[in-house]
């Protein structure tokens, strides 16, 4: 019996359009962020602000954003596997730019050098790092401007589990100096015990904060355009400052 070609071209073409329909109609994105009070925090209301406006930004697209809070190595590799369709906040450095796109920056921080007032340390003057010990936790980057430095054996690089660890090697001299963002900082002396006063700070520069995704993800340039695109409405709305100046940063 032979039977007529159009439903089965019918068939065809409904498989064909299930194969290819949108990835978030069915899963839902998934982004992984970690502990960075006050920016992002499972103890924050809504995750912490940076938090806040990254499933903002992807409200329109991807109503149902999953977000999961994890220790940031654990995030960070599992993104890289494909566990997670991207990664937030991260600043950028040689090694990430290999593996991921970066959306535009949606928030700036300052960025501060925390030295011994005896320690001869100019941050204005890269000669004075010679020799010096950067204290740089697991897990943070290492700023395009110390790249060079470690390169060319300048700069010798510790690497405690925390920035806490880097306060205390620094009060008792094993290291000479971290950087770190003011609030970050003075949480992070907070939790060692040690007083603001003990150490001097000046600022380096700006450290810009993005959501990434892997290069490897079939997806990537996309779901990088429709944040962009989320970041850019908040912004024209006034919402990003609005939810920057709530969270009083």
């Amino acid at each position: 019996m032979k039977f007529p070609a159009f439903p089965a071209l019918l068939l065809t073409l409904v498989l064909s359009l299930g194969l290819h329909a949108p990835v978030h109609a069915a899963d839902p994105l998934r982004l992984a962020t970690g502990e960075y009070a006050p920016f992002t925090s499972e103890s924050l209301p809504g995750g912490g602000p940076l938090t806040e406006i990254a499933r903002r930004a992807f409200a329109a697209s991807d109503p149902d954003l999953k977000i999961s809070f994890l220790p940031w190595k654990r995030g960070y590799s599992e993104t890289l596997e494909g566990k997670h369709d991207g990664t937030f906040p991260y600043g950028r450095s040689a090694e990430r730019e290999r593996d991921f796109y970066f959306s535009e920056s949606y928030y700036t921080v300052d960025r501060r050098m925390y030295y011994l007032a005896e320690s001869g340390l100019k941050p204005e003057d890269i000669t004075t790092l010679k020799g010096k010990r950067y204290c740089l936790p697991l897990g943070f980057a290492l700023p395009k401007d110390m790249g060079a430095l470690i390169d060319n054996k300048t700069l010798e690089v510790q690497s405690p589990p925390d920035l806490a660890s880097c306060a205390k090697m620094l009060l008792i001299k094993r290291v000479d100096f971290f950087i770190a963002t003011p609030y970050i900082a003075e949480t992070a002396m907070a939790q060692a015990g040690i007083k603001e006063i003990a150490f001097v700070s000046k600022s380096v520069g700006k450290g810009e904060n993005f959501l990434i995704v892997p290069k490897s993800h079939p997806r990537g340039p996309a779901i990088i355009a429709t944040f962009n695109k989320g970041i850019a409405a908040l912004r024209a709305k006034g919402d990003l400052d609005k939810i920057i100046k709530d969270a009083k940063l």
